[in-house]
């Protein structure tokens, strides 16, 4: 419920904090998901859907029709495998941030 709360707070502040964060990953773990189902339901009543025109990035320029196809695969299976691959420079600097940042393992038993 904590998340639910402090996504209300982010809706109409635009501000967050580490805490609201943790709070948010405690809840996605206990609660299997439903607290962040209600924040985006919050979050779509906030906020209409809109229309990308094009969607050009890392992965190349995506259609319409591919972003919803990718939406329906990660909807379905939890990830989509790209065509495109990110280019060696950006795997690398991504590997390089992964190897400095601290983590924490939380015991799911």
């Amino acid at each position: 419920m904590g998340t639910i709360y402090n996504f209300s707070k982010y809706l109409l502040s635009k501000k967050s904090n580490q805490a609201a964060y943790v709070q948010m990953r405690n809840d996605y773990i206990i609660n299997k998901n439903n607290s962040i189902d209600v924040c985006s339901l919050m979050s779509s009543l906030c906020r209409p859907k809109f229309s990308i025109p094009r969607s050009t990035g890392v992965l190349g320029q995506l259609s319409n029709k591919d972003v919803r196809q990718i939406s329906a695969s990660i909807q379905e299976n939890g990830y989509y495998i790209f065509d495109a691959k990110l280019p060696e420079e950006i795997i690398e600097n991504i590997s390089q941030f992964m190897e400095t940042v601290p983590i924490a393992y939380r015991n799911i038993g």
